[in-house]
């Protein structure tokens, strides 16, 4: 069994990673930010679902649709990732063969044969699995390289958890820092300040706000925070990391931003 201690499902912080790789309990994926899909096959009548269970037929592009119809006769469902036209699947839950009740270590051994047999269109894609250290590794540097958000860490005994989100599989997002400048403090009476950071040409922009937890800062301070990602301007969840004294205030520019890249899906070559 997958040993998180005391790491429960939910988000990991990306520091621990480095353990996580040297686990043979441990398989990586790259963590894809679409729409799940959940797509069931029954003698080649499809059906997709959306998280929430509810139909999601009108959403998934027919092209897709089409390279299930031609799957042989038989019960399968399958279960993935809808991102900019490509549906990346990730796991089987079922097949002919097939129980959601087997673990991920078998479920996704057959997948992968089933792929290569099956050839679909570019359309349908497997998102790749990392199992050895050395592929762990590989792959963390290409999805932190690549601006990715983060890799999903699956036990490989692990059996399909229907409906729920599974008490042996992680989300481990990279958070980036950043320093900024203080501009305002106590947005709505809260312990709270909004930060900014320099363009290109010296204009201040305000890109979040943090809470302060009681730290005394002032407006025009320096402070080092971490966040996950940039949304246009907007560091999404930043937090308080320390005061800095150390730096430039000219240093804290948008330049410094990660811009995380949503829309590519990293696959390592062969070694």
């Amino acid at each position: 069994m997958m040993d998180l201690t005391p790491v429960s499902f939910g988000e990991v912080q990306a520091d621990l990673l480095p353990k996580l790789v040297k686990r043979d309990t441990c398989w990586f994926q790259q963590k894809i930010d679409g729409h799940r899909v959940f797509l069931t096959v029954t003698d080649h009548q499809v059906k997709t679902f959306g998280n929430d269970g509810r139909p999601k037929a009108n959403q998934v592009p027919e092209p897709i649709l089409a390279e299930f119809r031609r799957l042989p006769t038989g019960s399968w469902c399958f279960d993935g990732e809808l991102l900019d036209r490509t549906l990346w699947l990730f796991d089987l839950v079922a097949a002919p063969s097939v129980a959601f009740t087997e673990p991920y270590a078998l479920r996704q051994a057959i997948l992968e044969t089933f792929f290569g047999e099956w050839r679909p269109r570019p359309c349908v894609r497997l998102v790749y699995t990392a199992r050895t250290a050395r592929e762990k590794t590989a792959l963390l540097r290409l999805v932190r390289d690549g601006r990715g958000e983060g890799v999903m860490v699956k036990d490989p005994d692990a059996p399909y958890e229907p409906g729920v989100e599974s008490s042996r599989m992680v989300r481990a997002k990279f958070r980036s820092s950043a320093d900024v400048v203080v501009t305002r403090l106590h947005i709505d009476d809260k312990d709270n300040c909004a930060f900014g950071v320099y363009t290109e040409t010296g204009e201040m922009i305000e890109v979040g706000k943090c809470h302060l937890h009681g730290r005394p800062i002032e407006v025009g301070d320096m402070i080092e925070v971490e966040y996950l990602y940039v949304v246009t301007t907007r560091l999404v969840q930043p937090t308080f990391k320390r005061k800095r004294n150390d730096k430039a205030r000219a240093r804290c520019s948008i330049g410094q931003l990660h811009f995380t890249d949503k829309h590519t899906v990293h696959m390592p070559s062969a070694s």
